[in-house]
Protein backbone atom coordinates (compact mmCIF):
# COMPACT_ATOMS: atom_id res chain seq x y z
CA UNK A 1 0.00 0.00 0.00
CA UNK A 2 1.77 3.42 -0.86
CA UNK A 3 0.31 6.80 0.15
CA UNK A 4 3.49 9.41 -0.85
CA UNK A 5 5.63 9.68 -3.31
CA UNK A 6 9.51 11.18 -2.02
CA UNK A 7 11.44 9.99 -5.58
CA UNK A 8 10.45 9.75 -9.16
CA UNK A 9 12.31 9.75 -11.97
CA UNK A 10 15.89 10.67 -10.81
CA UNK A 11 13.95 13.14 -8.96
CA UNK A 12 13.62 13.86 -5.12
CA UNK A 13 10.11 15.53 -4.80
CA UNK A 14 10.47 16.33 -0.30
CA UNK A 15 10.38 19.88 -1.47
CA UNK A 16 6.88 19.54 -3.38
CA UNK A 17 3.71 19.63 -1.45
CA UNK A 18 2.03 16.72 -1.02
CA UNK A 19 -0.59 17.47 -3.28
CA UNK A 20 1.87 17.89 -6.01
CA UNK A 21 3.18 14.51 -5.04
CA UNK A 22 0.01 12.81 -4.61
CA UNK A 23 -1.22 14.02 -8.09
CA UNK A 24 2.46 12.40 -8.86
CA UNK A 25 1.80 9.25 -7.48
CA UNK A 26 -1.93 9.04 -8.90
CA UNK A 27 -0.60 9.36 -13.13
CA UNK A 28 2.16 6.67 -11.80
CA UNK A 29 1.53 3.13 -13.22
CA UNK A 30 2.78 0.94 -10.61
CA UNK A 31 1.24 -2.52 -11.28
CA UNK A 32 0.54 -5.30 -9.46
CA UNK A 33 0.69 -5.78 -6.78
CA UNK A 34 1.47 -2.13 -5.58
CA UNK A 35 -1.53 -0.52 -4.36
CA UNK A 36 -2.48 3.25 -3.36
CA UNK A 37 -4.39 4.14 -0.81
CA UNK A 38 -7.30 6.08 -1.57
CA UNK A 39 -7.50 10.05 -0.62
CA UNK A 40 -10.68 11.91 0.49
CA UNK A 41 -10.76 15.49 0.70
CA UNK A 42 -13.10 17.53 3.02
CA UNK A 43 -13.39 13.93 5.70
CA UNK A 44 -12.98 14.55 9.16
CA UNK A 45 -10.79 12.87 11.57
CA UNK A 46 -13.83 11.79 13.76
CA UNK A 47 -15.55 10.64 10.41
CA UNK A 48 -12.20 9.05 9.32
CA UNK A 49 -11.56 7.51 12.70
CA UNK A 50 -15.12 5.74 12.91
CA UNK A 51 -14.61 4.46 8.89
CA UNK A 52 -11.62 3.12 9.80
CA UNK A 53 -13.27 0.91 13.17
CA UNK A 54 -16.22 0.30 10.90
CA UNK A 55 -14.59 -1.69 8.22
CA UNK A 56 -11.55 -3.27 10.07
CA UNK A 57 -8.75 -1.34 8.47
CA UNK A 58 -5.41 -1.65 10.39
CA UNK A 59 -4.61 2.66 10.48
CA UNK A 60 -5.15 6.26 8.82
CA UNK A 61 -2.75 8.83 7.72
CA UNK A 62 -3.69 12.04 7.66
CA UNK A 63 -1.32 14.67 6.02
CA UNK A 64 -1.70 18.37 5.13
CA UNK A 65 -2.22 18.78 1.54
CA UNK A 66 0.01 21.80 1.38
CA UNK A 67 2.62 20.17 3.29
CA UNK A 68 6.14 19.60 2.29
CA UNK A 69 8.21 16.24 3.67
CA UNK A 70 11.05 16.32 6.00
CA UNK A 71 12.36 12.77 6.67
CA UNK A 72 14.07 12.01 10.19
CA UNK A 73 14.39 15.58 11.12
CA UNK A 74 12.33 14.59 14.47
CA UNK A 75 9.77 17.52 13.85
CA UNK A 76 6.50 18.28 11.60
CA UNK A 77 7.53 20.55 8.50
CA UNK A 78 5.12 23.14 9.80
CA UNK A 79 2.52 22.70 7.08
CA UNK A 80 3.99 25.05 4.62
Amino acid sequence: MVFDLLWLDDRLLIDETYESRRARLDAVDLGQPVAVVPSWDGMTAPYLFAARKEHGVEGIVLKRRTSTYRPVSGRRSGGR
